[in-house]
């Protein structure tokens, strides 16, 4: 058996196509963190009728939030769960964005991969992404080998191939640069400024969520660069 893990951006669909023959061979894996885009629901129920074989992992990332505090870029070291113990609660806990998907994510994931044991897993990561893991094609990690077709793609040549193969790009595209993971994230401010006020625009109550969310850790923020500032 094989793995694409699928995360429903247009490398992991390239991706997908790209092993169309293998379908009947291959199992197609999304990992849920908990949070998704109604959006993102919508489009794996498609690919669901589209494969043989699809599987769901599902996960609780606001229990996890509830603990380990606010996924973010930045992180007073005080609001952290680790300085917390040494410094007392604080109002707002916060986490790095590493922290929260390798808890909801990636760890999840690398656990139900060794379950299945799969021969071959396949990833659309390209060489050429802001944030991309150390994996490299070929490589083998506990046993299982790591394809990753679209190492060397540039993004045009995704789109090229897709347009080629009569798929339809998401509709996100037009509002977000990478594909929908956790709606309430509050990290990867770099990649998500345009998701985010998508976001606001068709559904304000999930926006609500994340600006409030955005102020805590902006007044964590502010409450240390001011100790800094003044050191300077």
């Amino acid at each position: 058996m094989d793995v694409l893990q699928f995360s429903g951006g247009k490398d992991s669909l390239a991706c997908l196509y790209l092993l169309k023959e293998q379908w009947d061979d291959l199992t197609v894996v999304w990992m849920n963190p908990g949070a998704p885009w109604p959006q993102t629901v919508e489009q794996m129920e498609e690919i669901k009728q589209l494969v043989p074989h699809f599987l769901e992992i599902t996960g609780d990332v606001f229990g996890q939030n509830a603990v380990y505090g606010l996924p973010s870029d930045l992180i007073p070291m005080t609001n952290s769960l680790q300085g917390q113990i040494a410094r007392g609660k604080r109002i707002t806990t916060i986490q790095s964005w590493m922290n929260c998907c390798g808890m909801n994510i990636w760890g999840p994931m690398h656990d139900k991969m060794l379950e299945l044991k799969p021969e071959r897993i396949y990833r659309g990561q390209r060489k050429e992404e802001k944030y991309t893991s150390l994996v490299t094609s070929g490589i083998k990690i506990e046993g299982i080998e790591y394809i990753l077709p679209l190492e060397d793609w540039t993004e045009e040549q995704v789109d090229q191939f897709l347009l080629a193969e009569g798929v339809r790009i998401p509709e996100f595209y037009q509002h977000s640069d990478k594909s929908l993971d956790c709606w309430h994230c509050t990290a990867y401010l770099d990649e998500r400024k345009r998701q985010i006020l998508w976001l606001k625009e068709i559904f304000p109550e999930k926006y609500r969520v994340v600006a409030n969310s955005l102020v805590e850790i902006r007044a964590a923020v502010e409450e240390k660069l001011r100790d800094l500032n003044a050191c300077l």
